[in-house]
C-alpha cells in the first residue's frame, strides 16, 4: 500500500491551524492580563477608599461608647456614622458587582430565624411608613420559623426592594408578602416567594428592559436623584446565585410589583437559636498580651492602638514590613495585625519572612487587614501565612472576635443587649400593654436617632419601660429601642 504524501495544500492547512492557535493563545494571554489588571485596580481603589473611611467609622465607634457626650454631640456623631455608612454602601455596591461579574461571590449558608428577620424588617419599615404617612402591610404567617440559607443576602435583597418601594411611594401603601411552596420531608430545598408591591409612580414600559442593567436609572429614579443604579443589578445576580428569579410588573402612574423566588433548605429545629449579646471587650485578667500593629496609615495605627490599649493590650506599631520584622524579632508579640498593602515591604512579604523566622511550636498568629474580600486576595493572604483576616472598615466586635479566637480569650458581653423578655420579664408585660400604634410611634421616633425626640415621649410610657429606654439612650443604643417591636411579638 503506498505511503500517503503530504501535499502543499496540507502544509498550508497546518500553517493556518498553527497561526489560529497562536492567535487564540495571544487573546487568552491578553484577557488574563486584563483580568489581572482589573483585579489590581479594584484592590487599589478599595484600599484607597476604605482606608480613610475605616478611620472615620472606627473613631466614631469609639466616641459612640462614651456617655459623656451631650445630646447635640450625639446627634452630630450619628450624622457622621450614617453618612459614612452610606458612602461605604455605595463603594461596596461597585465592588460587589465586580465580584459578582467575576464569579467571586459565594453563598454563606447558615441556619437562621426567618421570622425574626422579618420582624426586624417589619419594625424598621413600619417606622418609615409612619414617617411618610403611608401604610405598610406585611404578611408572613405561613412561612417556617427556621431555615437554612444566606441570611445576609436575603436581608440585602429585601432591604433593597423595600427601600426602593418606600423611596418612590408618597401616598398609598407598600406591601411585603412572603409565602412558600408546599413542603416535603425535612432537609429538602423549597422555594420562598417575596412580593413587594407599591402604589408609587411606577416605571415606564420602555424602561423596564434596562431596569436590571448596571448604572441605569429609570425616569422615576433620576427624578429622585439618589443611588447609583446598581442596586437591582446586584440583587438580580444574588438571586440567580440562589437559583432564584426576579421579575417586575409595573404600570406608569399606578405602582410596581417585584416578585422574588429563591431556593432555601428546611430546618427541623424545635428550640430557639441562641440569642447573642453585644461584644464590648476581651477578658485579659489571666495574662498580659503584646500586640504588634503594622500599617502605613498613621490614622489606622492610632485607631487600633486606642481600641486595644483601652481593652488592656500592650501595643507596638510599625509602618512597613521591614519595621514589622525587626519588632517581631526584638519584642516577640503574642499577635500581629498586618496591613497587606504598604510601601517598602508589603504585608504579604513581611508575613512570609516572619513565618521563615518562626518556630512551628511558637507560631505567632498574624491577622491580615485588607480593604477588599475578593477570593483571589483572600487566597493570597492565606498562602502568605496569615491565620485570619479582617476587612476594612471593621466593626470593633469583629476585631475582638478574631483576636479572642486566636489568643483563646473569653469575650465580654454587654448583658443589657440580651433579649428584653428574657432579661427583664416584668418589662414584657408593660411592653404588651402598649397599643400597636404607640409602639410603632416609639420605633419611628427611635429611627430618627434623635435623643431629644425619644426622650420627649418617655414620660408617656410605663415606668419600667421608661427606665429601660432612658438607660439605652444614655448608651446611644437606638437599635435596642427599635428592636422592642420584635421583643413584643417574640
Amino acid at each position: 500500500m503506498p505511503t500517503p504524501s503530504i501535499t502543499q495544500n496540507d502544509d498550508n492547512n497546518i500553517d493556518s491551524l498553527r497561526y489560529q492557535i497562536e492567535q487564540l493563545q495571544d487573546k487568552i494571554k491578553f484577557l488574563n492580563e486584563a483580568d489581572d489588571a482589573r483585579r489590581d485596580f479594584l484592590a487599589h481603589i478599595a484600599h484607597e477608599l476604605r482606608t480613610p473611611l475605616n478611620t472615620i467609622i472606627g473613631f466614631s465607634q469609639i466616641l459612640d461608647r462614651h456617655t459623656q457626650l451631650d445630646e447635640e454631640q450625639h446627634e452630630y456623631l450619628t450624622l457622621i456614622l450614617l453618612s459614612s455608612e452610606h458612602l461605604m454602601s455605595l463603594i461596596n455596591n461597585i465592588l460587589e458587582l465586580s465580584k459578582l461579574e467575576a464569579g467571586e461571590v459565594t453563598l454563606n449558608i447558615t441556619e437562621f430565624d426567618l421570622r425574626k428577620l422579618l420582624e426586624e424588617i417589619k419594625s424598621i419599615y413600619h417606622a418609615h411608613a409612619i414617617e411618610k404617612q403611608i401604610t405598610f402591610y406585611i404578611n408572613f404567617e405561613d412561612v417556617p420559623q427556621y431555615i437554612h440559607g444566606d441570611e445576609t443576602k436575603i436581608r440585602q435583597i429585601l432591604d433593597n426592594l423595600l427601600s426602593n418601594a418606600f423611596k418612590f411611594t408618597d401616598e398609598g401603601s407598600v406591601t411585603l408578602a412572603i409565602s412558600e411552596d408546599e413542603q416535603g420531608t425535612q432537609n429538602e430545598s423549597f422555594t420562598l416567594h417575596f412580593n413587594v408591591a407599591d402604589t408609587g409612580q411606577g416605571i415606564k414600559e420602555d424602561e423596564l428592559i434596562k431596569l436590571f442593567e448596571p448604572y441605569q436609572q429609570t425616569t422615576t429614579g433620576e427624578n429622585a436623584n439618589k443611588g447609583t443604579g446598581l442596586g437591582l443589578a446586584i440583587k438580580q445576580k444574588l438571586i440567580n446565585l440562589m437559583n432564584g428569579q426576579l421579575q417586575v410588573e409595573s404600570t406608569w402612574g399606578s405602582g410596581t410589583t417585584f416578585s422574588v423566588c429563591i431556593q432555601v433548605q428546611k430546618s427541623n429545629r424545635q428550640t430557639p437559636l441562641t440569642q447573642t449579646s453585644k461584644i464590648i471587650s476581651l477578658d485579659l485578667s489571666q495574662q498580659h498580651y503584646r500586640v504588634l500593629i503594622v500599617d502605613d496609615n498613621a490614622d489606622n495605627r492610632q485607631l487600633l492602638t486606642k481600641i486595644l490599649t483601652t481593652a488592656g493590650f500592650e501595643i507596638q506599631t510599625a509602618q512597613n514590613g521591614i519595621d514589622a520584622i525587626r519588632l517581631y524579632q526584638t519584642w516577640q508579640p503574642h499577635l500581629i495585625l498586618m496591613d497587606m498593602r504598604m510601601p517598602l515591604m508589603n504585608g504579604y512579604e513581611a508575613t512570609k519572612k516572619i513565618r521563615q523566622l518562626t518556630d512551628e511550636t511558637h507560631k505567632v498568629p498574624i491577622i491580615a487587614f485588607t480593604a477588599n474580600a475578593f477570593d483571589h486576595e483572600l487566597g493570597a493572604i492565606q498562602d502568605a501565612g496569615c491565620n485570619d483576616y479582617i476587612v476594612k472598615p471593621f466593626q470593633v466586635s469583629r476585631l475582638y472576635e478574631v483576636i479572642g479566637k486566636h489568643l483563646n480569650l473569653s469575650i465580654l458581653y454587654d448583658r443589657n443587649h440580651s433579649l428584653l423578655t428574657e432579661r427583664q420579664p416584668h418589662l414584657a408585660s408593660e411592653l404588651r400593654s402598649l397599643s400597636t400604634d404607640d409602639l410603632a410611634h416609639l420605633v419611628a421616633v427611635a429611627s430618627t436617632f434623635s435623643v431629644e425626640q425619644v426622650r420627649s415621649i418617655i414620660p408617656m410610657l410605663p415606668p419600667n419601660l421608661a427606665n429601660y429606654i432612658e438607660e439605652r439612650l444614655n448608651e446611644f443604643d437606638f437599635d435596642s429601642i427599635i428592636a422592642l417591636s420584635s421583643a413584643k411579638t417574640g
